[in-house]
């Protein structure tokens, strides 16, 4: 393109040149944020497979003990053979064992469906971030093709390096480039932090909803060590379901916040008395009294506790760490915008340049290394102080 017809042309595109670089600046983050949004499905999608997995295999279980103790508990000719083989002592441990090992079975494949479950909402959520993302993707990569486009309309060659008689403006365009990657490795470090900061914040609000619960069950215990009643149990158990539900929440979102960044402390096992495998209410349990239970309920909410207090310090430390990187990634995005200005101005000027018929200054003269010029003083060769140069 000629001098004088690039000048027309640069006035008629420069708007569409402010919208793209301005479409730029708000889309820039999704690239490096749907590749770790994709990243979170496939992880999510990996553990649901190993979970439905488990699920299946204590689905197995759970069948056969149920079919065990269903056998003893509906056939007499099967109990009364079993107290003639070992007596009726001997008989009532046998169904207690086979009672006790159906319900840790059972309770064992619920767990595992409630993780399921919790994983399963946040696949769906990380779903719809995808369909969003891909959005502004699509936007991003129509802006930045275009863009792209606009520059080889306008340049015909001057970027890129194809041409050398424009050295700022190839220096330029390599500077933004050199800085859209820092700003992209920045981008995804911050995004990592803050979905670590999210599920570790999702663990918080779980726990408290623990701690609430593992509260009631301890205050319904009280109640019962002063009054005689079987629906004072029922509740104590509802709550304590309730509250290893929620503590199972609080395991799987501290375990994904670990998997983005290993220095997250794992809390590790949440015990909700009568909740896990091995630990029910046997027939006759009463027996040990209502104290030992309440005991049990109030040792469980204090280890929660202290639980929590770690918790609450990940949860700071995590958002201390968002807005620290915030800043560094904010920096880097100012630095960006800084050098894309800079190529845009330079861009300007060298239309504005070729307009007034100013062409680039000859690149000044650089020898040959070991070869002598023609052109210019021999460097060296048969030339010395005060004698002119012997070209050959």
């Amino acid at each position: 393109m000629s001098p004088t017809e690039i000048a027309p042309v640069i006035q008629q595109k420069y708007a569409e040149h402010q919208a793209l670089l301005a479409e730029l600046a708000a889309t820039d983050y999704v690239p490096v944020a749907l590749k770790v949004n994709e990243k979170k499905i496939e992880e999510i999608k990996k553990a649901l497979e190993q979970k439905k997995d488990v699920v299946k295999s204590l689905e197995k279980k759970t069948k056969s003990e149920y079919k065990d103790i269903s056998e003893l508990q509906r056939s007499g000719t099967k109990r009364f053979l079993l107290r003639l083989k070992v007596g009726a002592e001997g008989a009532q441990k046998t169904l207690a064992k086979e009672e006790k090992e159906y319900m840790d079975a059972f309770q064992a494949e619920n767990n595992e469906k409630l993780a399921i479950s919790t994983l399963e909402a946040e696949l769906n959520n990380a779903k719809l971030s995808e369909i969003d993302l891909k959005a502004k993707a699509t936007r991003y990569e129509k802006a930045r093709k275009r863009l792209n486009e606009l520059y080889v309309e306008l340049f015909e060659g001057h970027t890129n390096g194809k041409v050398s008689d424009y050295p700022e403006e190839d220096e330029a365009e390599q500077a933004v480039k050199a800085a859209e990657a820092t700003h992209a490795k920045h981008q995804e470090r911050l995004t990592k932090l803050s979905q670590t900061h999210a599920w570790l914040h999702k663990a918080d609000k779980s726990m408290i909803i623990v701690l609430e619960r593992l509260d009631k069950a301890e205050e319904v215990s009280l109640k019962e060590l002063t009054a005689v009643s079987q629906n004072y149990n029922i509740y104590e158990m509802k709550e304590l379901k309730s509250a290893k539900k929620h503590a199972l929440e609080v395991e799987t979102y501290i375990e994904e916040a670990h998997k983005l960044d290993p220095k997250v402390t794992n809390v590790g096992h949440i015990h909700i008395p009568f909740q896990d495998a091995g630990h029910h209410p046997q027939p006759g349990a009463s027996d040990k009294g209502d104290l030992v239970i309440h005991r049990m309920i109030s040792d469980a909410s204090k280890e929660c506790i202290r639980s929590h207090a770690k918790l609450e310090n990940e949860v700071i430390t995590a958002k201390l760490h968002v807005k620290e990187f915030t800043k560094v990634a904010m920096e880097s995005g100012t630095g960006l915008a800084k050098k894309r200005a800079k190529l845009e101005e330079i861009r300007k000027r060298i239309i504005e340049d070729v307009h007034k018929g100013i062409l680039p200054e000859k690149a000044p003269w650089v020898p040959t290394k070991g070869i002598p010029d023609n052109t210019g003083p021999n460097p060296g060769g048969f030339a010395g102080p005060g004698f002119p140069a012997i070209n050959v």
